[in-house]
């Protein structure tokens, strides 16, 4: 009898220990996060394509490459003076693949306690070099994602943020995702084999500054300035053409690169695309164009680029597209409208000397024209 006594001791604090354990934790908690990757030109009526996990970028279309998708929880409890970190949701399972948005039931089992709470959710490549330092009690205001290594590996990224007090019973928190990151293309044709005799070897692209550090905490709706550059510059492309055949030598051209797979583009043109991280410039010029001798160091001839206002020096925005030429999609020429040339792929053409337009799409969409200029 002693015995069955004790074991129902024993059993009773159990459930009593079950039964406080989630006392204070809502019933259901879920998570609805969506990602607007969207940046065709705005005066495009028609819906975006469906989205693909393709990258880098080789066109305007609306398309991410995110799969890494997690929800970072951070609580306060000084009304919202600050929010610290208390735990993470990896939702990368219910993340199909060309998903837009998707739904994340938590376990019971890791149900967060009742409280106000401000949710980051970050959408990465699975393979990336980002880095996002994250321990119990870190303030959020200090948190951002990191290259871990150099500019160059910039990839995609989105984040978005969402507070809520949660409570007993059920609760969602919708959560939108913004691409951190800009994009940049480069679509060029008639690419020189030679300038004044001497045979062009490199294309290059390149940026006066960088940055390792992104901005993954502060409202999208909010117009700060990115983070000034601290970093030294790099070559956002720094194409070979020497791989390319030169099957009329009297024409004095390139005959163009090789597309990738499942992109189509025009004869006799060249095509890259690539993410950069944001940043405040106060020297330039921001980004140049150069044709470089086979020594990699001699500039043949080289533009800068200017912004709207005829300027060298301007700012890289995140979710902003510095689009050197134009293509609206990747897999075709014409945009899948052949009745309609307006939206033609338009790629520069390098062998004029005169000022040639370059177009900025702002949020993926606004389209500001730009222009490069020998210098």
């Amino acid at each position: 009898m002693r015995k069955i006594a004790i074991l129902a001791a024993v059993a009773s604090a159990l459930c009593s220990c079950i039964h406080d354990k989630f006392v204070d934790r809502p019933t259901e908690l879920s998570f609805v996060v969506s990602a607007d990757p969207r940046f065709t030109l705005a005066e495009d009526p028609a819906p975006p394509p469906p989205l693909s996990t393709r990258a880098p970028i080789h066109s305007t279309e609306a398309v991410q490459s995110i799969a890494d998708v997690r929800v970072h929880a951070f609580r306060t409890t000084d009304n919202g003076v600050s929010y610290l970190y208390v735990r993470s949701f990896d939702i990368s399972a219910s993340w199909p693949r060309n998903a837009t948005s998707t739904s994340h039931n938590v376990p019971r089992v890791d149900m967060l306690e009742n409280g106000s709470y401000r949710f980051l959710a970050v959408g990465m490549d699975t393979a990336t070099d980002y880095t996002i330092a994250l321990t119990p009690g870190v303030a959020y205001n200090t948190v951002a994602a990191r290259l871990a290594t150099s500019p160059q590996s910039a990839q995609e990224l989105f984040s978005g943020r969402a507070d809520r007090v949660i409570g007993g019973g059920v609760n969602t928190v919708p959560v939108t995702l913004t691409r951190r990151v800009a994009g940049v293309m480069l679509y060029v044709r008639n690419v020189p084999t030679t300038i004044n005799g001497t045979p062009t070897a490199f294309l290059r692209l390149s940026l006066a500054r960088s940055n390792l550090r992104v901005d993954i905490t502060s409202d999208p709706a909010e117009s700060a300035d990115p983070p000034a550059v601290s970093e030294p510059g790099y070559n956002i492309f720094d194409i070979d053409l020497r791989p390319q055949s030169d099957t009329n030598p009297a024409d004095g051209l390139w005959d163009g690169s090789t597309p990738p797979d499942g992109v189509q583009k025009l004869p006799a043109t060249t095509l890259a695309g690539a993410y950069i991280l944001p940043g405040l410039y106060t020297d330039g010029p921001t980004m140049r164009l150069s044709l470089v001798g086979a020594d990699g160091t001699t500039l043949l001839r080289s533009w800068s680029v200017l912004d709207i206002s005829n300027q060298p020096i301007f700012f890289t925005w995140p979710n902003y597209f510095y689009s050197l030429g134009r293509k609206l999609q990747a897999a075709t020429t014409d945009n899948g409208t052949p009745a309609d040339p307006a939206d033609d792929d338009a790629p520069l053409d390098l062998s004029r000397a005169q000022a040639m337009n370059v177009d900025v799409s702002e949020p993926w969409g606004n389209v500001y024209p730009m222009s490069l200029r020998d210098n």
